[in-house]
């Protein structure tokens, strides 16, 4: 049987950068042109959107149970993490004022940098160490309460905005708990792929040793995944419906990130191409891209 799941690790990011490009696309056009939902272009391109930040969560777990060094792999978000972190802060307390509101979006290195931290120390042997994932988890809930006290403090039209002063908009995660809760959904659909062919070791006797690291364990591990990343995302959604005063980015749209996880079932477990300059370019690419679509969009609206 011809396999299907044929795309590596290089394309996995490569259409994470893509649609994570379109996203911003999306987020910087409707901050230039005072467009918003009404806007079918803001709309499509949030929606493409929405396929990257799963990705980037899958690619991370990857990243931290297969990296020779995770110092060096924390290293590196770290130091991205503590750049954006200055960029905010001056955001958030520079002269200008239109610049206040970039401060409130949050960091997505600070997701990857503390969501690292979680997967490593729950992938570490010893049990006392494994306790270390409730800070990260913690932190994630955290910001996210922040941003729900201040949405359901918040005056639509009101000169005055509700802030949260014991968690500073600049520290704060991106996607808080979601993008933690995604991660440990494809961590543990590593665990969930082990407990199926256990199952299956003392029911027919076929040796799960003898599966793993197949390409039948990879598509089991996937689906796994694609079933278990459905739960946080599903979650989310359903906010609307129990707490819709604290909902403060459209979960219709977010709900579209299910489809990166069904673009997942495609992985095959492969690095694929490996370059040096691409691992840079990889890390480089979040800020430098940021800047390059906001330059050409404001050229365009000077225009």
């Amino acid at each position: 049987m011809k396999r299907f799941n044929v795309l590596d690790s290089f394309a996995i990011k490569i259409i994470a950068m893509i649609t994570m490009a379109f996203d911003h696309i999306g987020v910087i056009y409707g901050a230039l042109w005072n467009q918003g939902m009404a806007s079918p272009f803001y709309v499509t391109c949030r929606y493409i959107g929405r396929i990257a930040m799963p990705l980037y969560c899958f690619m991370l777990v990857e990243g931290v149970l297969h990296t020779r060094s995770y110092k060096k792999y924390a290293g590196k978000l770290s130091l991205i993490a503590l750049l954006i972190t200055g960029f905010l802060m001056f955001c958030y307390f520079g002269p200008v004022q239109e610049l206040y509101g970039i401060s409130s979006q949050g960091n997505i290195f600070l997701d990857l940098l503390l969501g690292s931290l979680m997967i490593y120390v729950l992938n570490h042997k010893n049990n006392y160490i494994k306790l270390i994932a409730i800070i990260p988890i913690a932190i994630s809930i955290l910001s996210f309460t922040a941003k729900c006290v201040e949405q359901a403090n918040s005056c639509q039209g009101c000169a005055y905005t509700f802030n949260v002063l014991w968690y500073p908009k600049f520290l704060r995660l991106q996607y808080d708990w979601l993008s933690l809760a995604l991660m440990l959904c494809f961590y543990f659909a590593y665990k969930g792929a082990k407990l199926f062919y256990k199952i299956r070791e003392e029911a027919y006797g076929i040796l799960a040793d003898t599966v793993e690291g197949t390409n039948e364990y990879r598509i089991a591990t996937n689906i796994i995944g694609l079933i278990l990343s459905m739960i946080p995302t599903a979650g989310y959604y359903m906010i609307k419906y129990f707490a819709p005063n604290i909902v403060w980015w459209a979960p219709n749209i977010q709900i579209f990130a299910i489809a990166a996880s069904v673009i997942l079932l495609f992985y095959s477990g492969q690095r694929g191409y490996n370059k040096k300059w691409f691992n840079i370019f990889s890390y480089l690419y979040y800020p430098v891209h940021i800047l390059l679509i906001y330059g050409i969009c404001y050229l365009i609206y000077l225009v």
